[in-house]
């Protein structure tokens, strides 16, 4: 699973038009790009809207999170069945271990979704800018915008990526067969949702050359 995602993210460095994560930032950065001058509250909605799922996502997780560590302080016995192919015995200790692995991850997952919660609130005040007669360039807020929109879409990336681990993570409580199992079905669903034909992503080098082009517009 660590390799896999050392493949995506060697993707997401090269600019990889057929990367979901690359599609999906160039897109938004034109959507940004374009609603900076349009006189319209669709820039607050799609922004509210995103927002709301990042607020619900982050709530969602900090109530698993509580119940989590409350787990681990309770003083009760914890014991949970081993349901695997080997005679390994899940003691206390390792439980609380695996626990604590799961914890770790769902705090990730809410660091990642408040990050993208900020950029995407930055946003919202960058796009009303470029509506004004600011100090500040057209290009320059253009540009500032464009990387925030950059943070906020990979931060909520990250923040979903800490979901997907969350499963085999999950299933090694119940044995390393089933972490084995979860881990291989797990990368075998990502690469169907974390690529798509070159033809029908907004390739880097093309949204540069549109960039460019507006720059001179201007």
């Amino acid at each position: 699973l660590g390799l896999y995602h050392v493949w995506v993210g060697l993707h997401y460095i090269g600019k990889s038009a057929g990367a979901v994560i690359v599609t999906n930032i160039n897109s938004r950065r034109e959507w940004a790009d374009h609603t900076m001058d349009l006189a319209t509250v669709l820039p607050v909605q799609t922004l509210r809207n995103f927002l709301m799922v990042c607020s619900f996502l982050a709530s969602g997780i900090m109530v698993v999170a509580i119940w989590g560590i409350q787990s681990l302080l309770s003083s009760e016995t914890l014991s949970v069945p081993t349901v695997d192919f080997t005679d390994s015995v899940n003691s206390e200790t390792v439980i609380k271990v695996k626990l604590l692995a799961l914890i770790l991850l769902l705090f990730y997952s809410f660091f990642s979704f408040a990050q993208s919660m900020r950029y995407g609130i930055h946003i919202a005040f960058l796009l009303n800018l470029g509506k004004l007669d600011s100090f500040v360039s057209r290009n320059d807020l253009r540009d500032t915008a464009g990387s925030f929109v950059t943070n906020m879409t990979l931060f909520f990336w990250l923040g979903m990526r800490g979901f997907y681990l969350m499963f085999p993570v999950f299933m090694y409580i119940m044995g390393p067969s089933w972490l084995l199992i979860s881990t291989l079905l797990l990368v075998a669903i990502l690469m169907r949702s974390d690529f798509v034909p070159a033809t029908a992503a907004f390739s880097l080098p093309g949204w540069k050359k549109v960039r460019k082009a507006d720059s001179a517009a201007v």
